[in-house]
């Protein structure tokens, strides 16, 4: 589950009669601390196989060599689809060689990567707070779109006549040189439009969890239209390809009699 991560911040206003309090200096005394980060499994980071694991190791930066920390949580923060707030998304304990993973399961979208370390105090230490470099995640190898019609779209019609485009959107079996079966395509956007491309107005759908979608047009003279398959995350964190324009298809219309 990912959590809206915020940080709060207090301020203190303390009014002072006749003259301005010093304030006095002090010294940073925490120890400073470091990361290393990234994705383990970036090859492999597909639409059939949406898990991403990701692995790290905190530093005690203050000594050289530096050495490692261990037994303190860290939290992942991301910003899915590389856009808006950052979010928690997992957490772990470093072990006693100052290693952690994170792996997230069911991840239909790559984002923009943090590991967070609040600092510690505890048992006579004092760390300090660090945050990773941002570790960017996106499929590195797209998986295929194919689109299957539950049945040819009516031709020829009448004028005005209803035409539906209905079908299925998914990634194909054994794709790229994988193990997957057929996988369906859920929340993509369908388009159904003639001319050279889409606008908002033309007749769209979003497939559902079985990949399926269902588009009706009103031709009222004989027309190509073109089906189109656009992500529903931006590029380049989508996982499966950004465009896709299956073949036209002409609807002749016929005036009744």
């Amino acid at each position: 589950m990912r959590t809206l991560r915020k940080l709060a911040v207090a301020f203190v206003v303390v009014g002072v009669a006749g003259a301005c309090a010093a304030t006095p200096a002090f010294a940073d005394t925490a120890v400073s601390t470091g990361f290393g980060f990234g994705q383990v499994n970036q090859g492999f980071y597909n639409y059939t196989d949406q898990t991403i694991t990701l692995s790290g190791t905190l530093w005690n930066t203050a000594v050289t060599p530096n050495t490692t920390i261990a037994n303190e949580p860290v939290t992942v923060t991301e910003q899915v689809a590389g856009t808006g707030a950052a979010q928690d998304v997992g957490s772990a304990t470093t072990d006693a060689n100052g290693n952690f993973t994170v792996t997230l399961t069911g991840q239909p979208v790559g984002g923009i990567f943090e590991a967070v370390f609040a600092g510690a105090t505890a048992n006579g230490n004092d760390y300090a707070a660090t945050t990773s470099q941002p570790v960017k995640v996106h499929p590195v190898l797209y998986s295929d779109v194919d689109l299957a019609y539950t049945a040819p779209p009516k031709s020829p019609v009448h004028r005005g006549e209803k035409v539906k485009f209905s079908g299925k959107i998914y990634v194909p079996a054994d794709d790229q040189f994988g193990t997957n079966p057929q996988t369906p395509i859920a929340g993509a956007n369908v388009y159904v439009y003639s001319g050279s491309e889409h606008t908002s107005a033309s007749p769209h759908a979003v497939t559902n969890a079985k990949g399926e979608f269902s588009i009706s047009v009103k031709p009222s003279a004989t027309t190509t239209y073109t089906t189109e398959v656009i992500a529903n995350e931006p590029w380049p964190y989508c996982l499966y390809v950004y465009d896709t324009i299956f073949a036209q298809m002409t609807i002749t219309v016929v005036n009744p009699k």
